[in-house]
């Protein structure tokens, strides 16, 4: 049975900020005009809206800069402003296998921890990734099993700073919705949240581990391989039949990729300590509807016993 991810939009209003926004620059390619540092930077996701039904990005809510022009410990990457790095001090290949008998079971290879995440219906959360929606159109279709071998290379835990600057334009989003608050504009403050959640998803990514390149191989069987597919979640070399582990690692130092993600829900990041110029009531006001319009999203997206097979 599919159902379609969607999001409620109950009133249809014409919303638009009095003062344009411009589109935010994190300033990296200016801070290595300035300094001359060759190094590449430690592209990241932390700050970004993450919607947890579907996993996936959906932009950023925390400002990334490159202003005091931050680096790892060992040297090799820039960092943001707003971001710490955590290395791992060993070495080594991990490489590990299951077998997935049933897609309900599924666990993402790369956003697992934010999909355990229990503020909302948890048991969503994933069920409509392109990840869990391929593994169950072939188990459902084929009656199998399927398996999962992973290998990976651990380098960096990034994590954000509690003391971040919010992006702009999420800040005057949520700004809307506090006017709109205290001009008891009920249907409004749902329309803007249901907005918010829309273009912000449901979550904010704060913890990303860094590996120089996963790759994951997946074969669902029946009496025999009736699917089989190999992700390279890696910018180097692309994965072929026939490469040598060695091969595809040496390429991967240059290309980190997040294997897993966790953080919070999104109205988590509406307090008095990002938003200091609004009153205390109406921040917490503004946290609550963006909640509600989180829980709707999850709500509209549930079909009780739909995948009930007695």
């Amino acid at each position: 049975m599919k159902v379609a991810t969607s999001l409620l939009a109950l009133s249809l209003l014409q919303v638009c900020s009095a003062v344009p926004i411009g589109h935010p620059t994190n300033w990296l390619r200016e801070c290595r005009a300035t300094t001359n540092l060759s190094v590449p930077a430690l592209e990241v996701l932390l700050g970004g809206r993450w919607d947890n039904l579907r996993n996936m990005d959906t932009g950023r809510v925390i400002n990334i800069g490159y202003f005091q022009r931050q680096t790892t410990g060992d040297g090799l990457y820039l960092i943001p402003d707003e971001v710490f790095v955590i290395p791992y001090k060993e070495t080594g290949v991990e490489t590990s296998s299951e077998i997935i008998s049933s897609w309900q079971e599924q666990k993402s290879s790369t956003s697992h921890s934010i999909n355990v995440e229990m503020s909302f219906i948890s048991v969503l959360n994933g069920k409509f990734s392109k990840e869990n929606q391929r593994m169950k159109t072939h188990q459902v279709k084929d009656s199998s099993t399927t398996t999962r071998v992973q290998v990976r290379n651990f380098i960096y835990t990034v994590k954000v700073y509690p003391d971040f600057t919010l992006d702009a334009r999420f800040a005057q989003q949520a700004k809307e919705i506090a006017d709109a608050i205290e001009n008891n504009q009920t249907r409004n403050v749902d329309y803007l949240s249901e907005r918010m959640v829309l273009d912000y998803g449901t979550h904010v990514i704060t913890t990303i581990p860094k590996y120089p390149a996963k790759l994951c191989a997946l074969q669902t069987y029946q009496s025999n391989i009736q699917y089989s597919l190999i992700q390279s979640h890696v910018g180097g070399i692309p994965f072929y039949p026939g490469i040598t582990l060695q091969k595809w690692q040496e390429s991967t130092r240059n290309n980190l990729v997040a294997i897993d993600r966790s953080g919070f829900p999104l109205h988590y990041f509406i307090n008095t300590n990002t938003f200091p110029d609004l009153p205390q009531p109406t921040v917490g006001k503004v946290a609550i509807a963006v909640s509600q319009a989180v829980e709707r999203y999850y709500k509209v997206n549930t079909r009780p016993w739909c995948v009930d097979v007695t």
